[in-house]
């Protein structure tokens, strides 16, 4: 058996281990603390590390196999890239051959929505974004595989999945180490926002909730990164401002939740009376606490 790290072959001494997920386990055991074990490929098919196929793989039955390890960030980041990728792969393929591939489709996107399980897990703080991310694909799958679906549906399909796909940019920079986030430019955010919120929840009270679905992404990855900027900042803010800022910080989250189980549910009359109603003064609120953070 060929054994291999990253694509290199590797020295590694098989001791008492008798079929593929022990030798997992047993590799994951001696790799440094930083670092976790992504995939794997076994005679060019590939496994998570958690697949419980790999038990029922017996070493002899092996001839190659290959580990990709990094670290999470490493990790997060190339599964994202994929994802970006595969993404693209069907809004071509619709756009050229329609929904005559729907089954493989369906299949990546499965593959997609465990890659953000997988992220999520991974990552420092859990993201709201990646819930909104995972239900949206799921609609998509389900429409994909509706008897109803509509081939002039195609292009609103397509810029739906476009849409996703800056988001899965956002995703990147936010499990970066190196996200830092620029006030002035969330300060702006905030501003276009508030702008933005009257046409969102007229498109929704109308029922063209695919029309403001960029938007509506749009909107929680900017209260995301409000939510990270306070919990980043909270230590700057005057003291004077930093129990507001603690309780500004916990109704954003709430709200925040409240948004995400509204989405999941399909209840985009809840999300139009949110948009219009609450999150205008909440919004400029935040704006004003953030305003008193000297950088």
């Amino acid at each position: 058996m060929q054994f291999k790290i990253n694509g290199e072959p590797a020295d590694v001494v098989i001791e008492n281990e008798k079929n593929a997920l022990e030798v997992i386990r047993s590799f994951q055991g001696i790799l440094e603390k930083n670092l976790i074990i992504s995939t794997i490929e076994i005679d060019k098919k590939f496994y998570s590390p958690q697949n419980p196929d790999l038990i029922n793989i017996p070493l002899e039955s092996i001839d190659e196999i290959n580990i990709e390890v990094g670290t999470q960030e490493e990790i997060a980041a190339s599964l994202l890239h994929e994802s970006k990728g595969m993404l693209s792969n069907i809004i071509n393929d619709l756009k050229k051959n329609g929904f005559s591939h729907t089954p493989q489709y369906s299949e990546i996107i499965d593959w997609i929505i465990e890659t953000l399980k997988s992220v999520n897990s991974i990552t420092a703080f859990h993201l709201n974004e990646i819930k909104i991310l995972t239900t949206t694909l799921h609609q998509i799958k389900a429409y994909l595989n509706d008897s109803e679906r509509e081939e002039a549906k195609i292009p609103s399909l397509c810029n739906i999945i476009e849409n996703m796909i800056q988001f899965f940019d956002s995703l990147q920079l936010k499990i970066s180490n190196q996200f830092k986030i620029d006030r002035n430019d969330l300060l702006q955010a905030l501003d276009n926002c508030r702008t933005e919120l009257p046409e969102i929840s007229e498109s929704l009270q109308v029922g063209k909730d695919r029309e403001a679905f960029g938007k509506i992404h749009t909107v929680i990855n900017v209260l995301e990164t409000c939510s990270i900027y306070f919990r980043q900042n909270h230590s700057e803010m005057p003291a004077d401002y930093q129990d507001e800022a603690e309780q500004s910080y916990q109704e954003l989250n709430s709200l925040l939740t409240d948004i995400v189980v509204a989405f999941e549910r399909g209840d985009f009359v809840l999300i139009a009376d949110l948009f219009e109603y609450e999150l205008p003064d909440k919004l400029e609120s935040y704006k004003n606490l953030i305003e008193q953070i000297d950088e």
